[in-house]
């Protein structure tokens, strides 16, 4: 194959703007969707897509994930999965260990701070990829030179773009650095929508990463991971970012909105709670009043403002 023909499985605003960028490249771009009107071309079947690809990335929600891997039998064994799905799947699983339940393909994890309407105004960003078959080897963060064939594929797909490519060699705790980035922008989200997060955003930020700390260490995640590109950053990124899917959602919840949208974050909530009280881990402050909110319909103002004293 021409290394120039990308599969995009998902069509929602991330998957469209990659598609726009390799575009602009001259590459071939296929895109499939649950909705019809997204795909593109309109009159090619999947499995058609996924034959003529040499790459495929899922660029779906985590409560779609499954489903959309069970629809991606059809690739040919060869073909290289990018994984840019950043939640929990509900049945606790993150999707680095879901994938190999369901493909036999070479896969690796696309991270870090990449918000969707920043990348297709050209602004630059930079991504995480992460390699499963490096997970036992020590990480070095920016390894710019790793042996990883997969790496070098991904990062040549953004060569003279606007996205930076960087690697890791734990999708572990990749994975993970994406979950608990996702979950926290939600409760900044929620913080800010309570009233309770301007004016505190440093003391915020410090219990937020107290509590990262605990959790890298029960849940064997590589603190240099979580505290790099595809987490503190990321995390950073994304809690200031307007365009942010997981703060809006937690703004709502935060302000009492009637409708509110669905985002990684708050879905990644409740598995991530059931898996830690599975472990009999308990839960550190922000996410039980997560929890208090979202899945105990408490109130937020009063569950947000007990943390600051």
């Amino acid at each position: 194959m021409s290394g120039r023909a990308v599969f995009i499985c998902g069509g929602g605003e991330f998957g469209l703007c990659l598609r726009s960028i390799w575009e602009k490249k001259g590459f071939s771009v296929f895109v499939w969707d649950s909705d019809e009107e997204k795909r593109f071309p309109k009159n090619m079947q999947l499995a058609d897509m996924a034959r003529q690809s040499d790459v495929v990335f899922l660029c779906v929600p985590s409560w779609r994930a499954r489903e959309a891997l069970e629809s991606l039998k059809v690739l040919p064994r060869e073909t290289l999965l990018v994984s840019c799905t950043k939640g929990l799947l509900p049945e606790g699983k993150t999707i680095e260990e879901a994938i190999p339940e369901i493909l036999p393909n070479s896969f690796v994890l696309f991270s870090g701070p990449t918000i969707a309407e920043d990348m297709c105004q050209g602004l630059p960003g930079t991504a995480v990829v992460a390699d499963p078959v490096f997970d036992s080897e020590p990480h070095h963060e920016n390894d710019q030179n790793p042996s990883s064939k997969n790496f070098q594929f991904v990062r040549r797909l953004f060569d003279g773009t606007n996205i930076s490519i960087v690697f890791s060699r734990s999708a572990h705790s990749v994975a993970w650095a994406s979950i608990l980035k996702n979950i926290y922008a939600f409760f900044v989200g929620v913080a800010d929508g309570a009233g309770l997060w301007h004016g505190n955003e440093e003391r915020w930020r410090e219990r937020i990463f107290q509590e990262w700390n605990t959790l890298a260490d029960v849940l064997d995640i590589d603190a240099s991971v979580l505290g790099g590109i595809a987490g503190k950053d990321d995390f950073l990124i994304t809690a200031a970012s307007p365009h942010s899917l997981n703060r809006k959602t937690g703004f709502d919840f935060g302000s009492g909105a009637k409708r509110i949208l669905r985002g990684e974050g708050a879905h990644s909530l409740q598995p991530f709670v059931s898996l830690l009280s599975a472990k009999r881990i308990s839960l550190p402050p922000c996410l039980a009043a997560l929890e208090n909110i979202v899945m105990k319909r408490e109130d937020a103002h009063t569950n947000i403002q007990s943390l600051l004293v």
